[in-house]
């Protein structure tokens, strides 16, 4: 009986992040556009067809907006953003986005009824109150919370080099 030799394949990820960066710089960059436009196109059907009518949004619909997000965001990683405070304001929600995702159901459920007490009834309003409710209070759990139990845990379980 022969034996069979198992050959290991051992992929660092310097070696993971250097094809990353190569694929990215030679492959999507000059085609940016084209990526952002394929990414978007996939993402249209669901906002036109009922989902309850169209059964196969629920297979190649779902597989669509995964195909389409990628894309968008391949798109997003190719180009050089310009260092504005547009961009620096974006950056700081997206560093907080995981407390913002958190708590945003709690928000959304809370602003309308406390406004409705208050005889604030209109929609635009209200709608803009709950978008800001979820970004404040979100932020500030991330600094109550978030933050400081991150902190606590680099500082007690170092991460292994």
């Amino acid at each position: 009986m022969r034996k069979r030799k198992i050959v290991s394949i051992r992929v660092s990820s310097k070696k993971v992040s250097r094809f990353y960066a190569t694929f990215c710089l030679a492959c999507v960059q000059p085609i940016w556009s084209l990526g952002l436009t394929a990414g978007i196109a996939p993402l249209i059907p669901p906002f036109f067809w009922q989902l309850s009518k169209t059964p196969m949004i629920y297979t190649l619909g779902f597989t669509g907006l995964s195909v389409g997000s990628a894309l968008i965001l391949l798109a997003c990683l190719s180009c050089k953003f310009p260092d504005n405070l547009f961009t620096r304001g974006l950056a700081y929600v997206g560093s907080h986005s995981y407390s913002i995702y958190l708590w945003h159901l709690a928000v959304l459920s809370g602003v309308p009824y406390l406004l409705a007490r208050a005889g604030i009834v209109h929609p635009p309003i209200v709608q803009l109150a709950s978008i800001i409710g979820c970004l404040v209070f979100g932020i500030a759990i991330s600094k109550l919370v978030e933050f400081p139990v991150l902190r606590w845990r680099d500082r007690w379980l170092p991460p292994r080099n």
